[in-house]
């Protein structure tokens, strides 16, 4: 058996699988500095977000057999994102999904698109009362092209207050 094949079956999903997984994505260049913990955009600090989206150390930090309960043969972790939620790659359906690292049910996985990712996200700093410019500023960094139009819908509802059941 080679080192290669030995640290494989030992370590499962390895950080440089990640990392190179984010560069064959092509995903924007903030999502390597996030997971490098190398981010110095000064927005990304002002909004917290250097802090909300980091490494998935809760899932890399595993063993193999560990990490067989998220199915990461399958689900490779991009970003943890806040307190217990990763951010998937989903390798059969080339989509996207979100779990908690506490109660992970592939059959509540939802697929969805890099956009669809933040379209939680865009509210939450909606709500919390951000400028739109800095989510502008956000979303533009992350790649994402419809966030004007989300915040054009959001300010026509009207009043930004933190409501965890807003639709």
């Amino acid at each position: 058996m080679s080192i290669k094949e030995y640290l494989s079956e030992k370590q499962g999903v390895t950080r440089n699988e990640i990392r190179d997984l984010i560069v064959k994505l092509q995903l924007p260049p903030v999502v390597l500095e996030l997971f490098d913990d190398n981010c110095s955009d000064e927005i990304m600090k002002k909004l917290f977000l250097d802090k909300d989206f980091v490494e998935p150390y809760y899932i890399l930090g595993l063993t193999k057999e560990q990490q067989e309960y998220y199915k990461t043969d399958r689900y490779k972790p991009l970003l943890a994102w806040e307190p217990g939620r990763i951010i998937a790659y989903d390798i059969n359906t080339n989509g996207f999904v979100v779990y908690s690292v506490e109660l992970f049910r592939e059959e509540n996985l939802e697929r969805l698109t890099w956009e669809g990712l933040f379209v939680s996200e865009i509210l939450f700093l909606w709500e919390m009362e951000r400028s739109d410019e800095d989510i502008l500023y956000m979303g533009n960094l992350f790649g994402l092209e419809n966030v004007s139009e989300m915040l054009e819908s959001l300010n026509a509802k009207g009043e930004r207050t933190y409501d965890p059941s807003f639709e």
